[in-house]
């Protein structure tokens, strides 16, 4: 999970916002089985970012499935 979340924020640092996605999203699939602060920390930092680009496709859908891990974290 912290390898994926690493990933995506080089990949969004060098303005790879499609990888970035697609790594978040893998970091989604670890995070939703796994309870961490590290995870937390990484999870509130792609929301963060992801509120930069409500507009794109590829947020568009990774914010659907951040919100429903959240759902099932909460």
């Amino acid at each position: 999970m912290h390898s994926y979340a690493l990933l995506a924020q080089r990949q969004y640092a060098y303005g790879h916002l499609d990888a970035a996605c697609d790594s978040w999203g893998r970091l989604l699939d670890e995070y939703e089985h796994v309870s961490s602060a590290r995870g937390d920390d990484h999870f509130e930092m792609m929301t963060t970012q992801l509120r930069r680009h409500t507009n794109a496709r590829p947020v568009r859908e990774l914010a659907g499935r951040a919100r429903e891990v959240a759902a099932l974290k909460n």
